[in-house]
């Protein structure tokens, strides 16, 4: 029953690393902004049930969020530069394949074949696919890409629903 393979090839770059680290922290990011927009609500709030309204308070709540924010991104940015350094392997092309079997990753220097029941999870952006297979590893899978949707297809009819979170 193996399909024809389906291939893919791209170059990532230091763009897709920061992308990568937003997908993997996409769910503490949304956690902190949610609760950005609450301290704020609450300052507002508070400043808004007095007689004499101060937009001190209300201006400084903004600022220390914002700069929180500000820190986090620079930090994902700092993390995926770091990355992409230490990653020579990533900066040459890279092809991908799938099938119902799995999928294998090609460069220039090595060549790994992941079978369907080793993925833990499959996250998407609205740049890209990341395929987890281990706390330390991950396959990057740009939307770039010429035929993504069809992959994406392969990817979801071989990967368990609960940790296929790909649209």
């Amino acid at each position: 029953m193996t399909a024809s393979k389906l291939s893919c090839v791209f170059q990532l770059d230091m763009k897709d690393f920061f992308q990568f680290n937003y997908v993997i922290n996409k769910k503490v990011i949304q956690i902190m902004m949610l609760y950005g927009v609450i301290m704020f609500l609450v300052i507002v709030g508070f400043e808004l049930a007095k007689e004499k309204v101060n937009f001190i308070p209300i201006l400084l709540g903004a600022i220390i969020i914002l700069a929180t924010f500000g820190v986090l991104f620079l930090n994902m940015y700092k993390k995926s530069k770091k990355g992409w350094a230490l990653n020579p392997a990533f900066h040459d092309s890279m092809k991908l394949e799938f099938d119902d079997r799995g999928f294998v990753c090609t460069t220039l220097k090595n060549s790994a074949s992941i079978p369907w029941k080793k993925v833990m999870r499959v996250l998407e952006s609205r740049k890209m696919v990341v395929i987890v297979i281990s706390a330390t590893q991950a396959y990057m899978l740009p939307k770039r890409v010429e035929n993504i949707e069809k992959i994406k297809k392969i990817i979801k009819s071989n990967c368990d629903t609960k940790t296929c979170k790909i649209k």
